[in-house]
């Protein structure tokens, strides 16, 4: 009995120490000065990638400046955007 309340305290003692990351501390997720970086194929090749790094804010930004032309290209008349 007493073994096995020794094996477990130790277990339960060990545990938040297993569960640190080797490496410090690690950054949230959302970080948005975190570059990231994206391969996109090169038109006429098919095995060459050309690999683009931005921060994460700067994807987003990309993202959704892509996702307001598109908006618009689809609600103007055409596809001719009339400023």
């Amino acid at each position: 009995m007493n073994l096995r309340l020794a094996l477990l305290s130790a277990v339960v003692l060990a545990s938040p120490v297993l569960a640190q990351s080797p490496h410090g501390p690690r950054k949230s997720s959302d970080d948005p000065n975190k570059m990231i970086c994206r391969k996109f194929p090169v038109t006429g090749s098919l095995t060459q990638t050309k690999r683009i790094c931005h921060t994460r804010a700067q994807w987003k930004e990309l993202g959704e400046a892509a996702r307001r032309d598109t908006e618009t290209m689809q609600t103007s008349k055409n596809g001719v955007v009339n400023n």
